[in-house]
């Protein structure tokens, strides 16, 4: 009788440590990435009311991808992103764009940031971010929420150096504004 409790105590052991399956986490939802349809390489050209211009060129590309992990551990998944990288001139990084799902229910967050030397090495540099969160919660992962932002998404933040940023789906940043040197740079070459 000793002999059958053991072996069913370890049969139970064993489904447990076996059938507890894996997580899985999901990958950044493609009908989202058209808010930033850039790819590594392209070139984004924006000219000012003073006929300045100026030149980024995408540099990195990053996109969360499903993935899953063994639920022995008390892990969740990492909120699934979308971002990328510009650089002026092969300077430090320019400016910076990301697509972030987190929260529970949802909050899609886009969020743009422009860096140290955007200008000149000459101007003093700084640091803008801008944030716009989707306070819907809505699921971003299902197709019928494609248009969870509305297909242009302009950013405002008076606290910023660049205070404002418009971004269109299928074609990315359009224009930000520079309230440090009140200049509106609108794109006149995208990808």
């Amino acid at each position: 009788m000793r002999t059958k409790i053991i072996f069913i105590l370890c049969c139970v052991c064993y489904l447990y440590l076996t059938s507890c399956g894996k997580t899985h986490c999901p990958a950044f939802p493609e009908h989202l990435v058209d808010y930033f349809p850039y790819n590594k390489g392209d070139s984004l050209l924006f000219t000012n009311q003073h006929n300045d211009s100026v030149l980024f060129i995408i540099s990195t590309i990053g996109k969360t991808q499903a993935h899953s992990f063994e639920k022995r551990c008390d892990c969740a998944c990492d909120p699934p992103i979308f971002s990328f990288g510009a650089s002026k001139l092969k300077q430090e990084l320019g400016i910076e764009g990301t697509i972030s799902l987190s929260g529970y229910p949802t909050k899609p967050h886009i969020i743009f940031t422009i860096s140290n030397n955007y200008w000149d090495s000459d101007f003093v540099p700084f640091d803008s971010k801008l944030t716009f969160i989707e306070e819907s919660g809505k699921d971003p992962f299902n197709p019928q929420n494609g248009a969870l932002f509305g297909d242009t998404v302009i950013i405002e933040d008076n606290s910023q150096l660049v205070s404002r940023v418009t971004v269109i789906k299928g074609k990315g940043i359009t224009e930000f504004y520079d309230q440090k040197y009140d200049l509106q740079w609108k794109i006149i070459h995208g990808k």
